[in-house]
């Protein structure tokens, strides 16, 4: 029982990550990406649904 959710919790996580990534590599070219500074998905965030969400993921 342990193992089937330890399984499926890593999965799931593999999953997400995998989402996240292609997701930042289809809105922006790699170049734009590479110049962005951490974190960077607030970057992402304010390129896709505007300035609001860089609020939520950033601390300065």
């Amino acid at each position: 029982m342990v193992g089937r959710a330890t399984l499926l919790a890593v999965l799931a996580a593999l999953g997400i990550y995998l989402l996240v990534t292609l997701l930042s590599l289809g809105v922006l070219a790699r170049p734009e990406l590479a110049e962005m500074r951490n974190p960077s998905m607030a970057g992402l965030m304010v390129k896709m649904m505007g300035r609001g969400e860089k609020l939520l993921l950033q601390r300065d």
